[in-house]
C-alpha cells in the first residue's frame, strides 16, 4: 500500500474507534441527573411512596426530611444508561416522589430503571439496596390506605 492509502485507512479506523466509544458513552447518566430534570432541590420533596411487587404487593411512605435527603443523595449516584426502544418491563419496585404541586413516578429493580418516559439499564450502583437498608414498615395496600 502506498502512503496515502495507509493514512486514509488509519483515519477511517480511528474514526470508527471514536464513533464506537461515543456510542458506548452516550445515553449514560445518573438518577440524580434524571431527577434534576423535574425537581431542582430535594427540599421540594414532601414525601416518597414506595410499592414493592415481590410476591405480595407492599407499600411504605417516607415523610422524614433527613431520611428523604439521605436516600435521594445515595440514589442520585446510581449510574444508568438509556435504552432505545421500549421493553414494557414490569419492574419490582415503584417510587413516587411527591412535591407540593406534582408527583413523579419511577420504576426499578436491580438491573433496570424507568422514568421520565425512558427505560434505562443500571450500570453501577443499586436502587434496591439503599431502600432495603432503611428501617421502614412495609404494609399491604389495605393497611396503607387505611381500609378495614
Amino acid at each position: 500500500m502506498n502512503k496515502k492509502t495507509t493514512i486514509i485507512l488509519s483515519s477511517f479506523v480511528i474514526l470508527i474507534i471514536i464513533s464506537v466509544s461515543w456510542i458506548q458513552l452516550s445515553g449514560r447518566t445518573t438518577f440524580g441527573d434524571v431527577l434534576n430534570e423535574k425537581i431542582s432541590e430535594t427540599d421540594e420533596i414532601t414525601h416518597i411512596v414506595f410499592q414493592a411487587r415481590i410476591g405480595e404487593i407492599l407499600w411504605t411512605r417516607i415523610d422524614d426530611r433527613e431520611l428523604i435527603n439521605s436516600l435521594i443523595e445515595e440514589l442520585s449516584n446510581v449510574s444508568i444508561k438509556k435504552r432505545y426502544g421500549s421493553e414494557n418491563m414490569m419492574l419490582d419496585y415503584e417510587m413516587t416522589i411527591h412535591t407540593q404541586s406534582k408527583s413523579y413516578l419511577f420504576n426499578f429493580d436491580e438491573e433496570n430503571f424507568s422514568g421520565n418516559s425512558n427505560d434505562y439499564k443500571v450500570i453501577e450502583g443499586s436502587f434496591v439496596k439503599p431502600l432495603l437498608q432503611l428501617d421502614l414498615e412495609w404494609v399491604t395496600g389495605d393497611e396503607f390506605l387505611g381500609v378495614d
